[in-house]
């Protein structure tokens, strides 16, 4: 809080520095293996980063279960209005969405936004479009045990991601109300 004037200078704070001192780190309290410590072949790996400094077109960090992605996590540099800038958002819900995942997670640290991504993106489409959770920095601490319910790694691998989700009144929509993206593209 006391250096955030500093963080939220895009010419001084960029997302790398952003992703190795707050992102990543929040990611593994959350109990995700960012670096791949346990060794795990590249292909069962538990989280598959993007390069810091290049932008690849795909998402910053997709969350897997043995190798099958469950959720994607882009990130942005602090000064990137997450809260205000449809892009980030958009962006955001199209990794979701063109990857048939249900939720997909845009953060700056300053928010963490979780969107559900079985709603298809459209251009013009406001920021809180799909959006079912946010959080400030702030609250990580009071609400940790429900975002660690919602994208931790436990959650995903003891199955209570998907419980919660088909479960939950979280989704934005009725479950089975969205189509998948082939059969959506096949009907418009």
């Amino acid at each position: 809080s006391k250096d955030i004037e500093y963080y939220k200078n895009g010419s001084l704070y960029n997302e790398h520095n952003c992703r190795v001192e707050f992102i990543d780190p929040f990611l593994k309290i959350l109990g995700w293996d960012i670096s791949n410590e346990q060794g795990k072949s590249p292909q069962f790996r538990e989280v598959i980063t993007e390069n810091y400094l290049a932008d690849t077109g795909r998402p910053d960090y997709s969350m897997t279960l043995n190798g099958i992605i469950k959720f994607h996590t882009e990130a942005k540099k602090p000064s990137v209005n997450i809260e205000l800038d449809k892009s980030p958002a958009l962006q955001t819900r199209m990794y979701g969405w063109s990857s048939n995942l249900r939720i997909s997670i845009l953060t700056n640290f300053e928010y963490l936004i979780i969107y559900d991504t079985t709603v298809p993106p459209k251009e013009g489409d406001k920021v809180d479009v799909a959006c079912i959770r946010k959080y400030h920095y702030l609250e990580y601490v009071e609400k940790i045990d429900e975002i660690f319910k919602l994208i931790s790694r436990e959650s995903v691998y003891t199955g209570g991601f998907d419980s919660y989700l088909d479960n939950s009144s979280i989704a934005v929509f009725e479950k089975g109300l969205q189509l998948p993206v082939d059969e959506y593209f096949l009907n418009t």
